[in-house]
């Protein structure tokens, strides 16, 4: 079933969890040795935290890039640069001593047996995503604010509307760079005190927490309505044609996928032909499963691969 991004958002809300995102199969026919080499930034031989780090962001911004170009050569050169460099949770992973350096004979050797993934893979992981996300930071003082985020994903998306026009299938691409809305979902998810600010402590408390078993992907009541409020701010802007920060079937036509009436109506609450971010909260609010649910929405846990 196909849905324009927001109602695709909603129907994955309702369904279950947000699944964490998985780090890509390593590419056949690309050395570990041209990977090593590669990520070793100053050439002495071992690759440390702070490398890789750079490696990663450089990496997703080279991404990012490539595909807001909309040239597929392009995206292919930014996938091959990327393929030849080492994976963040692949660095993670075999770095058995966990001193987070990893040297050339860790990298290079087959998996030792026993080898895990450990609770500090996962929450450095989640640190250096932090970091990542950092780059919304408006003022630059160390913390993301759902403002913030949206003043930047409100100025990207028209960026993108300008871009691709009245063409359906560019904007779609272009949707997709970004990800506005993990990014938001993930900042309330995360934001511990319930202010609309994620800081790095908030981010790696709920990490720890999140691979004890003890948190999952799911909102408190204050912050869905943040949530929808966010959605309404941003997303609704592409296709809100009349600027009343809601949506009609009509408007929504412009989208590739639009949604059909039965999936429209399950967000109009009130029935009054439109929906606005606080029904789309709502309907958040009333479908997503209890803290104490099974479906607690804890992520899957990688393999040994970090697959």
């Amino acid at each position: 079933m196909k849905f324009t991004y927001l109602f695709a958002l909603c129907a994955a809300l309702l369904a279950g969890p947000v699944a964490a995102q998985e780090e890509p199969a390593e590419p056949e026919g690309v050395s570990r040795e041209v990977k090593f080499k590669n990520t070793d930034l100053d050439g002495d031989g071992k690759v440390t935290f702070e490398e890789m780090k750079k490696v990663h962001h450089d990496s997703n911004k080279r991404m990012r890039e490539a595909k807001e170009s909309l040239d597929e050569k392009k995206i292919a050169e930014a996938d091959k640069w990327i393929s030849e460099r080492l994976f963040l949770f692949e660095f993670l992973f075999r770095d058995e001593d966990k001193n987070r350096v990893l040297t050339k004979d860790e990298y290079i050797k087959n998996i030792p047996e026993g080898l895990e993934i450990t609770e500090k893979d996962h929450i450095d992981q989640e640190d250096v995503e932090f970091d990542d996300m950092l780059r919304f930071d408006g003022n630059k003082d160390g913390k993301l604010s759902i403002d913030e985020l949206q003043k930047a994903a409100l100025a990207e998306l028209q960026r993108y509307k300008k871009i691709a026009g009245d063409d359906a299938d560019k904007l779609e691409k272009l949707l997709d760079v970004q990800n506005f809305y993990m990014v938001g979902y993930t900042l309330l998810c995360r934001d511990a005190n319930n202010d609309g600010t994620l800081t790095r402590e908030e981010n790696k408390s709920y990490a720890e927490k999140m691979v004890k078993g003890e948190a999952g992907y799911l909102l408190s009541k204050e912050n869905i309505k943040r949530f929808g409020s966010y959605m309404a701010e941003t997303y609704f802007s592409l296709y809100d044609k009349d600027g009343d920060k809601a949506l009609t079937m009509e408007e929504l036509k412009a989208a590739k996928n639009p949604p059909t009436e039965e999936e429209f109506k399950k967000i109009d609450k009130n029935g009054d032909g439109k929906v606005t971010g606080d029904e789309l909260a709502q309907a958040m609010t009333e479908d997503m499963p209890a803290p104490d649910d099974d479906s607690d929405g804890k992520p899957p846990t990688p393999d040994k691969e970090g697959k």
